[in-house]
C-alpha cells in the first residue's frame, strides 16, 4: 500500500476544501469583533461521483478567528419545534465566543442531540479550526 506524505499546512488545505465541497454552509466568526460571516456553498456527498467539479471559496481568517464547518445535520436537526436551522446555530456560536474548539463542538453537538430529544436522525459532522493569534 502506498503512503502518501503531507504537511500539516497542505493536509489542513485539503481538509477545509474537502469539507466546504461537503457543506451546505459555513460560519466563520471574528473573536475580536464578534463578527460572523455566513458562506452558503451547496454540495453533494463525497465519494459517489467520480468526477465531480464544484467551486471553491476562499476565506481568510484574522488572528483568533474561528471556522466553524458542520454537515445539513445539524441545521436540518429535526424537532417538536421544527428544524434546528441557522438562527439557532448562530445564537448558540455566537454564546460561545472565545470559548476553545473542543468546548464549542461539545456545546454544539450536545444542543442538537437536546434538540432531537437525544437522538440523532442523521449524520452530524463538525470541523473547527481557530488562526493563530
Amino acid at each position: 500500500m502506498a503512503q502518501r506524505r503531507y504537511d500539516h499546512e497542505q493536509w489542513a488545505r485539503q481538509q477545509v476544501r474537502e469539507q466546504e465541497r461537503q457543506e451546505r454552509a459555513a460560519l466563520a466568526a471574528e473573536k475580536a469583533s464578534e463578527r460572523e460571516q455566513t458562506i452558503t456553498m451547496a454540495g453533494t456527498v463525497l465519494g459517489v461521483y467520480r468526477d465531480l467539479d464544484v467551486p471553491e471559496h476562499e476565506l481568510r481568517l484574522g488572528p483568533g478567528d474561528a471556522l466553524v464547518l458542520y454537515t445539513d445535520g445539524v441545521i436540518e436537526a429535526r424537532g417538536s419545534d421544527g428544524f434546528y436551522g441557522t438562527d439557532r446555530l448562530r445564537t448558540l456560536l455566537s454564546s460561545c465566543a472565545g470559548t476553545q474548539l473542543d468546548e464549542i463542538a461539545d456545546t454544539l453537538l450536545a444542543d442538537v442531540l437536546a434538540f432531537q430529544d437525544g437522538h440523532a436522525r442523521d449524520d452530524i459532522a463538525l470541523m473547527l479550526l481557530r488562526a493563530r493569534p
